[in-house]
């Protein structure tokens, strides 16, 4: 079960038969902010995601994790990791969590902080290929070529997109990623 379907079904055992039990009106904020998210509309599920937060107490790690990606769409990359660091500490095996935080450090420019983030979601996750791939890019961006072709050769070896990865890895050397 993904950190999703753990939410939702957190959430649907908080239920009870009351038609204003918090629990509730929080799933259903959350199901629709993560409509909102999915067609793009980030500030609205920033505002679902948070409304749904305030009413359901103990909530799982998931919640933060997608209000922190909702967030780093629209740019707030420092609250975005506020809610990483939050989903991370509640949830400290979360590959996707490290991944996601260690992308907001990489748009901010801290590039040991993005590349530790990375590491560690390959620790929790040894085949993640876009962990690998997003390393190569800040080993890129800090010239370091050695390390960059040797997560570059694993991303591939574990089946990424080698169209994307090529897109990804010039922009890197051309300096427009971030």
């Amino acid at each position: 079960m993904n950190p999703l379907e753990r939410l939702i079904a957190w959430l649907r055992d908080q239920r009870s038969d009351a038609a204003s039990d918090p629990a509730i009106d929080a799933l259903r904020r959350f199901e629709r902010g993560t409509a909102a998210a999915q067609s793009g509309n980030h500030r609205e599920a920033i505002k679902l995601f948070s409304q749904a937060l305030e009413r359901a107490p103990n909530v799982p790690a998931a919640m933060y994790h997608h209000r922190g990606a909702a967030l780093a769409e629209v740019g707030k990359l420092a609250e975005a990791i506020h809610d990483y660091d939050r989903a991370i500490q509640m949830e400290p095996g979360s590959p996707d969590a490290y991944l996601d935080r260690g992308n907001a450090y990489h748009a901010l420019g801290e590039h040991r902080k993005a590349l530790r983030d990375y590491s560690e979601a390959i620790r929790l996750q040894p085949n993640f290929a876009e962990a690998y791939a997003n390393k190569a890019v800040v080993h890129i961006e800090v010239g370091e070529d050695d390390a960059a072709r040797d997560n570059e050769d694993r991303a591939r070896s574990l089946g990424i997109d080698p169209t994307a990865l090529e897109r990804l890895l010039a922009a890197a050397r051309e300096g427009r990623v971030r």
